[in-house]
């Protein structure tokens, strides 16, 4: 953020006219919430030319955990509906941490094989807590399908506006 602010500076003191940058911000309600000034000091060196602007958001690292979000989604919708879909067609009643146990067996595990690779002995459940983002999307998105192709419930899609998402 620093460099970008120093950049712009260094090429206002130049001189130079700017063909191109990038100023990373926060929106809340609305309202850029940092970098205001560079946006606008940025905007005014284009006094009398044609721009385009274009908003991106911006992407967290490929290797970033999964966010509280995404865990909020797995736990309060996929496993609570694959939950109550276990207790209905079994009679029986599972806990949250046994669905868990469940998905991570079918979808995030560890094979062990054979030493010439010709034969998978068994499969490790793993850990879901240091899946990057991506990967924990994919996990979630491979429980939603089974739940949807097992047991026939619509597991609803995650909600991308944080806002709007309702854990049932």
């Amino acid at each position: 953020m620093l460099k970008t602010i120093l950049k712009v500076f260094k090429n206002i003191l130049k001189g130079e006219t700017m063909k191109k940058t990038k100023i990373k911000s926060h929106v809340r309600n609305g309202k850029l919430m940092l970098n205001r000034g560079v946006v606008s000091n940025t905007i005014s060196k284009f006094e009398g030319k044609n721009i385009i602007i274009t908003i991106e958001r911006e992407k967290p690292p490929e290797n970033s955990k999964r966010s509280i979000k995404q865990n909020a989604y797995y736990w309060g919708i996929v496993v609570k509906m694959i939950k109550m879909a276990i207790d209905d067609a079994t009679g029986d009643v599972v806990t949250t941490e046994d669905v868990h146990d469940l998905l991570k067996g079918r979808f995030n595990f560890k094979a062990i094989h054979t030493k010439n690779c010709n034969f998978r002995v068994t499969s490790i459940p793993q850990s879901t807590q240091d899946l990057s983002t991506s990967a924990f999307k994919l996990y979630t998105e491979q429980c939603r399908m089974w739940g949807n192709d097992f047991f026939n419930i619509e597991i609803p899609e995650p909600d991308e506006d944080e806002n709007n998402l309702k854990i049932i």
